[in-house]
C-alpha cells in the first residue's frame, strides 16, 4: 500500500512539474527503493544494494549533466574505480558510466516530451556540448533521434 501511494504522488509531481517537483520525486523515489529492497530482504533474504552502490546512484543521479569520470565516483566513495566498476555493475546491472548516460537519456526525453528547448539546448544541458554525439547516443539508446523522438510524443 505505502509503495502503491509514493507512486501516485511520483506521478503526480511529474505530471504537475510545480517547482522543486524533481526533489520530491528523488525523495520519494529513495524512499520506495529502500522500502522495497526491505521487502525483498524479508522476503527473498536477497542482499541488499550496498551503501558505496547507493551513493553513487544517488550521486550520479543528482549530477549527471556534469562531466563525471570513474575515477571521479570512486574517489566520492572512497574504492578503486576497478572494484566501483565490477560491484555497480553486478548490484545496479550497468557500469556506473552507463548508468549515467541513461539518467542523462531519460532526462533528455522527459525535456524532448515538455519542453520547448530545441535539441542542441538539450544536449548542452544534459551534459553533451556535442550536440551531433547526442544526437548519435540517442538514437542508439531509443531507437529513434531526438527529432523524430520529440514529433512522436508530442
Amino acid at each position: 500500500k505505502d509503495i502503491h501511494s509514493y507512486l501516485k504522488v511520483i506521478l503526480s509531481e511529474y505530471n504537475s512539474a510545480h517547482a522543486g517537483y524533481q526533489d520530491i520525486i528523488s525523495s520519494l523515489l529513495q524512499t520506495v527503493v529502500i522500502k522495497v529492497t526491505r521487502l525483498l530482504k524479508n522476503v527473498d533474504h536477497h542482499p541488499s544494494i550496498s551503501s558505496v552502490c547507493l551513493e553513487v546512484k544517488k550521486y550520479i543521479e543528482e549530477n549527471f549533466r556534469q562531466e563525471l569520470t570513474l575515477n571521479d565516483l570512486a574517489n566520492l566513495v572512497y574504492v578503486s574505480p576497478y572494484h566501483l566498476g565490477h560491484v555497480f555493475k553486478e548490484e545496479v546491472g550497468l557500469p556506473p558510466i552507463q548508468y549515467m548516460i541513461q539518467c542523462r537519456i531519460e532526462e533528455a526525453k522527459r525535456l524532448l516530451e515538455h519542453s520547448d528547448l530545441t535539441v542542441r539546448e538539450i544536449a548542452s544541458l544534459i551534459g553533451y556540448e556535442n550536440a551531433n554525439y547526442f544526437n548519435l547516443l540517442f538514437k542508439k539508446m531509443t531507437g529513434s533521434p531526438p527529432g523524430k523522438f520529440r514529433r512522436m510524443k508530442v
